[in-house]
C-alpha cells in the first residue's frame, strides 16, 4: 500500500508538470500604452506574456520609426530624432509580439524636448552680378528652441535643388559672400544653406538662391564683318559701341591679328577710341587683313569685338 501511495504522488506531479509544459500563450500585454519622453531619454518597456504560466513566453520587439525611437530586444527605448526631420513632434509605436500565437500590443511614444529649427528670412531668390564686379552676399536668418545653437553650412549645386550639392568649404556663416571668381561661362549658380542643431538632430534647408553672372560689358554693334577696299585708295573705319551696365565709361583698344580670331593679336598703339581708321597703305599681297576691338570698363572683365575681315584688291 505504501508503495502504491508513493507511485500515485510521482504520477500526479508529472501530469501537472506537463499540463504546465503545455499552457499556451493567450496574449501579452505592456506596462504601458502612451509614453511622453524628452530628446535622449531612455526607459524600460514591460511585456507581460498572457497566461502567467504559459509555457513560451519570448517575445519579439519592433519600432515603427526606429530613427525616433529605437528599441533592443529586452524592451528598452530610446528616443532618438531622425535627420532632416523638423517637426515639432515626433513619435513611433512600439510593438510587442509573441512567438507563439504571434499575440501583439502597442505602446505609442512621443518625443519632446528637441529644438525645432524655423527660417524667418530666406536668402534673395535672385541675384543678378556683372562678372569682373561681383560683390554681395547671401543671407539667412533663423531660430530654434531649446536654447540650441545653430550651425551654418553653405551648399553650392548644379540645378535648382537644395537637395544633393556639393559643400563650400569654410562658408560656415549665416551670411555668404558670393565668390568673386564667378564667371560668365557659369552664367547661373545656384546656392543654399543647410541649418541644423544639436550635433544635426535637427536639419532644415533653405530654398535655393540663384545667383545669375553676366557681362558688365554690352557691345551694342559689332564692327562691319567684312570691309573690301581697293590698293592705293583705301578710305573708311571700321566701328563698334558698347555699353556698361555699372554706369561706368567704356574704352577701346584695337589689335590686328593674323588670323580670323579675336584670341591673341598685337595690340594697335594709339587706336583707342570706338571707330578705327582702316590704315591706308594695306596691300592687296598682304590681304585679307584681321581686326577686333576690346572693350573695357572699370572693375569689369573687358569684352572682346568680333573679328572684322579687311580684303584689299588691287
Amino acid at each position: 500500500m505504501k508503495n502504491t501511495a508513493i507511485y500515485l504522488i510521482i504520477v500526479t506531479m508529472l501530469v501537472m508538470v506537463a499540463c504546465d509544459n503545455d499552457v499556451r500563450v493567450t496574449g501579452v500585454m505592456l506596462d504601458e500604452r502612451e509614453i511622453t519622453m524628452n530628446f535622449g531619454e531612455s526607459r524600460l518597456l514591460r511585456a507581460t506574456v498572457l497566461p502567467a504560466n504559459a509555457a513560451e513566453k519570448t517575445v519579439y520587439w519592433s519600432s515603427s520609426n526606429s530613427n525616433m525611437v529605437s528599441v533592443s530586444s529586452r524592451g528598452q527605448i530610446t528616443a532618438l530624432a531622425a535627420s532632416n526631420n523638423n517637426s515639432r513632434e515626433r513619435s513611433a509605436t512600439i510593438r510587442v509580439s509573441t512567438m507563439e500565437g504571434e499575440f501583439e500590443d502597442f505602446c505609442l511614444v512621443t518625443i519632446v524636448g528637441f529644438p525645432v529649427i524655423t527660417i524667418i528670412s530666406q536668402p534673395a531668390a535672385t541675384t543678378n552680378l556683372f562678372q569682373g564686379h561681383i560683390i554681395g552676399s547671401l543671407a539667412v536668418e533663423a531660430s530654434v528652441t531649446e536654447d540650441a545653437t545653430l550651425n551654418y553650412q553653405w551648399y553650392i549645386n548644379t540645378t535648382h535643388s537644395n537637395t544633393g550639392g556639393a559643400v563650400i568649404q569654410g562658408a560656415t556663416e549665416a551670411i555668404f559672400t558670393i565668390p568673386t571668381n564667378l564667371t560668365v561661362s557659369g552664367n547661373r549658380y545656384y546656392f543654399f544653406c543647410e541649418i541644423h542643431a544639436m550635433d544635426r538632430v535637427s536639419v532644415v534647408r533653405t530654398n535655393v538662391a540663384t545667383v545669375n553672372v553676366a557681362h558688365g560689358i554690352i557691345i551694342t554693334s559689332q564692327p562691319a564683318a567684312i570691309t573690301n577696299v581697293t590698293a592705293g585708295g583705301i578710305t573708311g573705319s571700321l566701328n563698334v559701341s558698347a555699353s556698361v551696365t555699372t554706369g561706368a565709361n567704356p574704352t577701346y583698344q584695337w589689335y590686328r591679328n593674323t588670323t580670323d580670331s579675336n584670341t591673341g593679336g598685337t595690340l594697335i598703339s594709339g587706336a583707342t577710341a570706338a571707330s578705327y581708321t582702316i590704315p591706308t597703305n594695306l596691300t592687296a599681297s598682304g590681304s585679307p587683313y584681321y581686326y577686333f576691338c576690346e572693350v573695357r570698363a572699370s572693375g569689369l572683365t573687358t569684352v572682346r569685338s568680333n573679328v572684322a575681315r579687311v580684303n584689299v584688291v588691287p
